[in-house]
């Protein structure tokens, strides 16, 4: 259940398939005992009757309290246990965490809800690979039909085929372009 859904049952509130407990006592079992004997229903822990949101801790003793519940009751069922966070308590983790890494986070609401998650500027590691004119409509091509041929790109650029293979052959060893297969194989542009 995520917090839309459990605030439109919070809206709702308590009825023929819906119980808000705010905490787990004995009744809780009589409560599972009814949803089992009628249509089924989520009962909500840490809730006030009222709809308020108190909250609990979920533990695994808590969930296995519940279990032993639903084990209790004849005949056996099934019980599902989900839970929300505690509504409010999202943004201070983030900022948290986001300091414990020496980073920063910005929350805007703007008509929506905006989080901006920076980093530290970082020099560009990879180097820029500079291409010519003719480089770049050879890569342009093979972006556009990575089966092309060399007649083709010749056709196309109105150069030379041996001028297209050398110009390939440069550009593999520039780490910009891969040929796969042979004949009948393809271009990969690698940058």
């Amino acid at each position: 259940m995520d917090k839309e859904e459990l605030s439109e049952l919070l809206k709702t509130g308590e009825g023929l398939t819906l119980e808000f407990k705010e905490n787990v006592s004995s009744h809780l079992g009589k409560e599972i005992c009814a949803f089992a004997n009628s249509k089924g229903g989520r009962i909500i822990l840490g809730v006030k009757d009222n709809g308020n949101i108190l909250g609990i801790k979920t533990t695994n003793a808590l969930k296995s309290q519940i279990q032993t519940f639903a084990r209790n009751i004849d005949p056996v069922f099934s019980v599902e246990t989900d839970e929300v966070e505690k509504v409010g308590s999202g943004i201070g983790r983030i900022q948290d965490s986001m300091r414990n890494y020496g980073l920063g986070v910005e929350f805007k609401s703007t008509g929506f809800f905006t989080v901006i998650f920076k980093r530290p500027h970082t020099p560009q590691i990879t180097p820029q690979i500079d291409l010519t004119q003719l480089e770049q409509g050879i890569i342009e091509l093979i972006k556009k039909d990575n089966k092309i041929t060399r007649r083709l790109i010749s056709k196309q650029l109105k150069i030379g085929e041996d001028t297209v293979k050398e110009y390939l052959s440069k550009l593999r060893k520039k780490g910009v372009l891969k040929r796969v297969g042979t004949k009948g194989g393809h271009w990969e542009v690698l940058r």
